[in-house]
């Protein structure tokens, strides 16, 4: 081997080595940058004032997930709550001014009049205004706490972006189970269409509870994914 095919050799070898340590550098700016206009926004932690008990996972927390996966907020971490107000007349707007909040929110977790389910109440304000931008409540069936937490979400990131949420939407697919042409009667939703009967998924949307559960009425093969 001749020296200046030596050379040719090392200078290949330093290329690509280089190549690879520079595609190292820009792999690792990617994992570790974040959304530097995410608006910053504290979920207080919601008062538990329903008869049942306290699920495992808190309905603040799901709110602080929903946001912080949309990309466009940045929940502050609860240990670095200095604070837990309840209401408005507990929030002390220049402490979270000082703490770079842009928005927070208040509420509670109560049972309904009637015993059956929770409500979520809950406020939203804009820490530099002190203007109320929310005041709703929420009322969800018993084991639909999760999903009262998500319609939150949406509630919050509509108000806040102006584009509604979509954390509550739930995904709704239709299966054909014996419903194929030889042993459909004549009053099957399939009946009629050999080619849909047969297959496996029919259908499948992003659907709101609402949406989804009338579908399930009228097909009656219509499952629900939450």
């Amino acid at each position: 081997m001749t020296v200046t095919e030596k050379v040719k050799r090392l200078l290949i070898f330093l290329t690509a080595l280089l190549l690879a340590q520079t595609a190292q550098a820009q792999l690792e700016i990617e994992i570790i940058s974040g959304n530097a206009s995410a608006l910053p926004i504290a979920i207080i932690p919601f008062q538990w004032a329903s008869s049942s008990a306290r699920p495992a996972n808190s309905v603040e927390e799901i709110i602080s997930g929903d946001l912080y996966r949309s990309g466009l907020f940045d929940p502050m971490d609860e240990a670095d709550m200095v604070e837990r107000p309840v209401d408005e007349e507990s929030i002390r707007f220049g402490t979270w001014r000082l703490l770079k909040v842009d928005y927070i929110l208040v509420g509670k977790v109560r049972t309904p009049t009637d015993g059956n389910g929770h409500e979520l109440v809950y406020q939203l304000f804009d820490v530099h205004t002190q203007e109320r931008l929310l005041s709703q409540v929420t009322t969800v069936g018993p084991g639909d706490l999760r999903f009262g937490a998500h319609r939150v979400s949406d509630a919050i990131y509509e108000a806040l972006t102006g584009v509604p949420g979509a954390f509550s939407t739930r995904i709704a697919y239709i299966t054909s189970t014996g419903l194929g042409p030889e042993n459909a009667s004549p009053n099957s939703a399939g009946a009629s269409s050999p080619t849909c009967a047969n297959s496996v998924l029919r259908w499948c949307a992003t659907l709101s509870a609402t949406e989804s559960g009338e579908i399930c009425m009228k097909t009656r093969r219509c499952r629900t994914i939450a």
